[in-house]
């Protein structure tokens, strides 16, 4: 039994909630053997909704197509379904591209923060980028540093090189596996295709 007294003082005994691992805690150790053996849920879990309606498109959906809230917020759930948030984000970029270069022009430590979040200075990024002859390391097509993607494994956090978006993204959709890549290449040349 994984039941037992984390805290002499308060006395209770606890077990794990059965769906997301937080503890409940009991006073009596009786009733938190047989709630361990009923596979109990904390309430947070107990109270959660299956779906919920699209405040956007109206339409009810599964609950995990719905964002958690931020802060102390985070057991709550966004209005807007993820399709939606993503199309109409999409949407206000395509509309207010000036705001967004405005914005990213205002942003002047923004090359910094990627490489920070990547673990490298801003001149071993520059270092590649010139290596690559500012070319994207699979397509070849020329990139733009604001316009560029730093690709790494998510296994070991090991940079790769500077892809473009593009590419950076079907890596990713592709599930960075080269089975399924395989497979796509020979999809493509059994059913045609129209790139080079």
């Amino acid at each position: 039994m994984a039941i037992k007294v984390v805290n002499s003082i308060d006395n209770k005994f606890y077990i794990k909630c059965n769906t997301c691992d937080s503890q409940i805690a009991y006073t009596r150790k009786s009733y938190a053997i047989q709630r361990e053996n009923e596979k109990a849920k904390c309430k947070s879990c107990k109270t959660q909704p299956k779906e919920k309606e699209c405040s956007y498109c109206k339409i009810i959906k599964p609950i995990d197509m719905f964002s958690s809230r931020a802060g102390a917020q985070k057991h709550l759930f966004k209005s807007w379904c993820k399709d939606c948030s993503y199309t109409e984000n999409t949407n206000w970029r395509q509309d207010n591209k000036d705001k967004v270069l405005e914005y990213r022009a205002k942003d002047i430590w923004n090359l910094k923060k990627r490489c920070s979040r990547y673990d490298i200075t801003e001149k071993q990024f520059l270092d590649m980028f010139t290596s690559q002859n500012s070319c994207c390391k699979i397509c070849d097509s020329t990139i733009t540093i604001d316009n560029s993607a730093i690709d790494h494994n998510h296994s070991t956090g090991e940079i790769r090189g500077i892809l473009c978006k593009t590419c950076n993204r079907a890596l990713g959709m592709f599930k960075d596996s080269p089975k399924i890549l395989e497979k796509a290449l020979d999809y493509l040349m059994l059913e045609g295709y129209y790139g080079e």
